[in-house]
């Protein structure tokens, strides 16, 4: 589990976000797989959104630490359904950053993100997709 600081704006950002969908969460994210289904969609949204939508380095290294701490097949099985209600697969930076995340969580959801970037139309798009795709 990642050490929060909680004088850091980030991870103290994350610890509230985390401590209103389930008390204990910011200190054992994988609890995660024990809530309900609503608080699971939540909590995963919540680490997503740090791991692939923000700018600042330390909230995408706490968004993919928290990942990071969850069974590798149950997150596998959830995370898909997740990104694509939370990512706008049209923004370069979104799409690079779950490149990024599924590149460290399995093959499979990879090569489904990188197809869908090849055939997406959009230059900034394909070429994210080709960097990974090597």
């Amino acid at each position: 589990m990642p050490k929060l600081n909680l004088i850091d704006s980030y991870d103290r950002h994350a610890f509230e976000r985390l401590e209103a969908i389930s008390v204990g969460l910011s200190t054992n994210f994988d609890r995660v797989r024990m809530l309900p289904e609503k608080d699971i969609d939540r909590a995963l949204s919540c680490a997503l959104l740090f791991a692939c939508l923000s700018t600042h380095d330390r909230a995408i290294t706490l968004g993919r630490e928290l990942l990071a701490e969850v069974d590798p097949a149950w997150l596998i099985a959830r995370i898909e359904r997740i990104a694509d209600t939370q990512i706008d697969f049209e923004d370069e930076w979104d799409y690079r950053r779950l490149l990024e995340l599924y590149q460290s969580l399995d093959a499979g959801l990879l090569a489904k993100i990188v197809s869908r970037g090849l055939i997406s139309g959009r230059p900034d798009l394909v070429e994210a997709a080709e960097d990974f795709s090597k």
